[in-house]
């Protein structure tokens, strides 16, 4: 590792129509008491004020000894913006933050580094918990920790979304790790999927990762997130699901330190999980000819289907399935 990357923390931070959320991440970075930090903003095509507010915020990182690097391009979403960035990347640790979110103490890359320094190389990521914040009420809420996985072996918890913590900017890792299972650091971009799977599946495989018990992040919950929001309707929740689905598949595929065995394996498990559950949500929306369409599917997918969910089915396309919602909420 060359002398100026030792204990240098790079940040990297897709910006997207973020003007009004920008200055509390980027004054929150200001505010780390960690003296060796870079950043890497990068616009992804914004049509509001972001890049007025990325230009206004580099002398003042330049001021505390850090510094701001600005990339743009055309909307393509969050793991493209990532995926320009990580040639970039010099830091010997990298962490993610949305833009929209916030690192709610002080000492927050302190403690995530202080921890790197103890453990032992095995360990490729160390997380924080997130604290949930109400856009609309400021209202905050912690993350259950009893619906955490705490061991340090998260690959499957990641995988397949199972008591894992989610959230950007709730993990750190050792870019010396990250090169090794990512050699040309590039990732699978699926606009309507995010970065995390791309960025963790990879090095949790092969590494430990080290769960700090403290709410360093604030993550901010808005109506009209990624995440949130912009999918209604059974259309859109079954194309976000495809792109999950898509997402997680290339990512495996793409993962050189895994067996072809396992692979199998594991690509069939995913694609059975996102098949039902696209089955689940033609429930939910009351989708009639996708759910007799799904249904065949997993039927042919030799996919175990619950009885709850048959009887559901059932319900909808007989048009019983509101009445039946009635009658239950009655008698509870």
């Amino acid at each position: 590792m060359e002398k100026e990357k030792k204990g240098l923390v790079s940040v990297v931070t897709p910006c997207y129509n973020a003007e009004k959320y920008l200055p509390r991440l980027l004054n929150s970075i200001l505010g780390q008491t960690y003296p060796k930090v870079e950043m890497i903003a990068v616009d992804d095509g914004s049509t509001d004020e972001t890049l007025c507010v990325l230009r206004e915020f580099i002398p003042k990182f330049e001021k505390k000894g850090y510094t701001l690097t600005l990339l743009h391009q055309s909307n393509r979403g969050q793991s493209s913006a990532i995926c320009a960035a990580l040639p970039m990347v010099k830091g010997e640790f990298l962490i993610w933050p949305d833009s929209d979110d916030f690192y709610r103490r002080e000492d927050a890359f302190e403690l995530f580094v202080g921890r790197f320094r103890n453990l032992p190389d095995e360990y490729g990521a160390v997380r924080c918990l997130p604290v949930y914040r109400d856009e609309d009420t400021g209202e905050e809420r912690l993350y259950d920790r009893s619906c955490v996985a705490m061991g340090p072996y998260l690959f499957y918890n990641c995988l397949y979304c199972d008591r894992f913590v989610w959230g950007a900017g709730n993990y750190m890792v050792r870019m010396q790790a990250f090169d090794k299972v990512n050699k040309d650091r590039s990732i699978y971009v699926e606009k309507n999927a995010g970065q995390n799977w791309q960025m963790l599946l990879p090095l949790l495989y092969s590494y430990k990762c080290e769960t700090i018990k403290e709410e360093c992040l604030c993550v901010l919950e808005r109506k009209n997130s990624h995440s949130r929001g912009q999918y209604q309707g059974f259309e859109q929740l079954a194309l976000r699901a495809d792109s999950y689905c898509n997402t997680i598949v290339h990512t495996l595929d793409s993962m050189s330190l895994m067996s072809e065995e396992e692979k199998r394996i594991l690509l069939e498990g995913i694609t059975k999980k996102y098949l039902y559950e696209k089955f689940r949500l033609a429930i939910g929306c009351q989708e009639k000819k996708h759910i007799c369409r799904l249904l065949r599917s997993c039927v042919s997918h030799k996919i175990k289907v619950g009885k709850k969910d048959l009887i559901k089915a059932f319900l909808v396309c007989l048009g019983m399935y509101d009445v039946a919602l009635c009658l239950r909420r009655c008698f509870q």
